[in-house]
């Protein structure tokens, strides 16, 4: 009899596993049925795929509207998704409403315009980031000045947060924060009423080669030109804390086989021509000053004329003329490049110390040590400088006095003190 009990309790048991082992069994052949179901692949994991993103405009009087168009996708519903987005995101039926407005009143004043928009796009595998900047009036009836950034997986069509970037988005924000402050921090105060940058947005937030760009509602920080604030981040300042697709985002020279090679090529070109495309030494300074924003008056050193630029993506940049120039300002050349924020090849100020910058270009053409008085008239910190001579100009590689990288200056001359 109890043999008998035994026997069925065991039968109830086995019948109860099995009911419960069906349905795990079913989910889990579906999961292996469907690519993607257990993990799904990153963007830049999957297959590039075949798109154009074309950038249109449309005019009216003086205002202009400029906004990107993604075409050639083989999945319309994906290329539907992502237009539509851009639609809604750039407010584009409120901007030809204001177009239609020019056009019924017969044009607008010489030199007025009630609406600018001008996009840049850019793509990297099968993430597109579009950003356009929006002059004039705004979608809201307000009259200022906006940037809108988008960011899309074009595999998919949906929107690649900025959280995909970072294994951890709340380390990489604090970090993102602290680089805020140490830069901008309490002085922006000084220049405007709305100047917070923190917290930072999270939300607006656009891709290039060499890194991020966060922008800011116009509520929160805008410049003293009536601009909205906005700051770049290199890759190579938060890449410890970059995800898989961050770090498939970060810039890579292609065909860098010898970064000495390379960096010894940039010097003799007197450019930086892998971080920022166009600015060369002996090229007139009203080039720039034409293509650029001024963030204050030029500054000086005891042999140059230093002008600093408000743009984002010129973060670090200054470039140098004559301290006394014998011809109109605007046509002073270029004298030196200088910067404290960049990746040249490896080169990095802030990371490279003088040491393994010595490792790798080898024995300096020069080397100097500059003291305090020295290095404050040479807008620098008290440190040490190793000079590399290629192709009549010279590129100095100046550390501060614990021994890290921290300012590359291009001359367009042969020095090495």
């Amino acid at each position: 009899m109890k043999d008998n009990r035994i026997r069925r309790a065991m039968a109830l048991l086995l019948a109860l596993a099995m009911c419960l082992c069906a349905p795990i069994a079913q989910a889990q052949e579906k999961m292996e049925a469907t690519p993607g179901m257990a993990s799904e692949a990153l963007p830049t994991e999957k297959a590039e795929v075949q798109a154009e993103v074309r950038i249109e405009v449309e005019t009216a009087g003086n205002s202009s509207v400029s906004y990107p168009v993604v075409l050639g996708l083989e999945d319309e519903t994906v290329q539907g998704r992502i237009d539509a987005a851009i639609e809604t995101g750039l407010s584009l039926a409120n901007a030809r409403l204001l177009l239609e407005r020019v056009r019924t009143a017969g044009g607008e004043p010489e030199g007025q315009a009630t609406l600018t928009m001008e996009t840049t796009v850019y793509r990297s595998g099968n993430v597109l980031s579009v950003s356009t900047s929006r002059t004039g009036e705004q979608a809201d009836g307000s009259i200022g000045h906006s940037v809108t950034a988008l960011v899309f997986d074009l595999t998919t069509g949906e929107p690649v947060a900025m959280d995909a970037l970072f294994a951890d988005p709340e380390a990489a924000y604090a970090q993102m924060e602290a680089i805020l402050q140490e830069e901008l921090g309490e002085s922006m105060n000084a220049y405007t009423d709305n100047a917070s940058v923190l917290p930072m947005p999270r939300d607006n937030y656009a891709l290039d080669a060499q890194g991020l760009t966060v922008y800011y509602p116009a509520s929160q920080y805008t410049t003293v030109s009536g601009q909205v604030g906005a700051f770049h981040f290199y890759y190579y300042e938060l890449e410890p804390l970059l995800s898989e697709l961050g770090k498939a985002l970060t810039a890579r020279e292609e065909g860098v086989q010898d970064a000495a090679t390379a960096i010894r090529e940039a010097i003799a070109q007197g450019a930086f021509p892998n971080w920022i495309e166009g600015v060369k030494l002996g090229e007139p300074i009203g080039t720039y000053l034409d293509a650029y924003t001024l963030a204050a008056d030029p500054d000086y050193t005891l042999e140059s004329r230093v002008y600093l630029f408000s743009e984002p993506q010129l973060r670090g940049l200054s470039l140098e003329t004559w301290l006394y120039a014998e011809c109109a300002e605007e046509e002073a050349p270029v004298t030196a490049i200088r910067a404290s924020r960049i990746d040249l090849f490896g080169l990095r100020p802030g990371v490279t110390t003088l040491a393994e910058c010595e490792q790798l270009l080898g024995t300096p053409d020069g080397r100097t040590l500059r003291d305090a008085d020295d290095a404050y008239n040479m807008m620098l910190e008290e440190g040490e400088s190793l000079f590399y001579l290629s192709g009549g100009y010279s590129l100095e590689v100046h550390a501060d006095a614990q021994g890290v990288v921290s300012c590359l200056i291009l001359y367009d001359d042969a020095r090495t003190a």
